[in-house]
């Protein structure tokens, strides 16, 4: 194959390329039109899968990096087999928790938080009773149930100020004698 030169940039081309490697200049050999076309083509391609791949790293960086203690908190579906609730400092709900509704007013998130808890789940625990104390149930109840239990999370994961907190605020919606020993124990610690 004898090369030619690129009237556009001088460079040295084979006389049976479509176009100039260098500038994308049709050469004489191919109709224009079919040039441009082919060239086209192939610049949007490389183009695109570069663009797909920066995104691709790009996102795997941002989820890497939210995934791990200490960073900023994706989604809850995107850490789910990051975290499997047994990581305390890291409150994320359970995957099966998407999509959970609580029409107990309260009692019901603070039910699956009491299971993860028994179950060693202190972070996923953590999240659900996030999220029934986030309902502000009108009865004290349940809002003081799950402060106890956020307080019991708070206890296991060395937070003794945080547990004297809860366990506090539990008490002052509802005078409970397993609260108050729990509460009582902090103290003398």
């Amino acid at each position: 194959m004898p090369l030619i030169v690129c009237p556009d940039c001088q460079a040295q081309v084979s006389d049976q390329a479509p176009a100039c490697l260098k500038c994308g200049r049709p050469m004489a050999s191919v109709p224009i039109a079919a040039a441009k076309t082919d060239v086209a083509k192939k610049r949007w391609v490389s183009s695109s899968t570069l663009y797909a791949t920066v995104g691709f790293l790009l996102g795997s960086a941002i989820v890497w990096v939210g995934c791990r203690p200490g960073g900023r908190e994706p989604p809850p579906e995107v850490c789910v087999g990051a975290n499997d609730g047994t990581d305390p400092t890291r409150p994320i709900l359970a995957a099966t928790d998407r999509g959970f509704i609580d029409t107990r007013g309260g009692w019901g998130w603070g039910d699956k938080c009491y299971n993860s808890m028994k179950s060693g789940k202190w972070g996923w625990a953590k999240a659900e009773c996030d999220e029934g104390i986030k309902m502000n149930p009108a009865s004290p109840q349940p809002r003081a149930s799950l402060l106890y239990n956020e307080g019991l999370v708070a206890k296991a994961t060395g937070k003794l100020d945080e547990a004297r907190r809860d366990f506090a605020a539990s008490l002052s919606l509802r005078e409970n004698a397993e609260v108050r020993a729990a509460l009582n124990s902090l103290h003398a610690q």
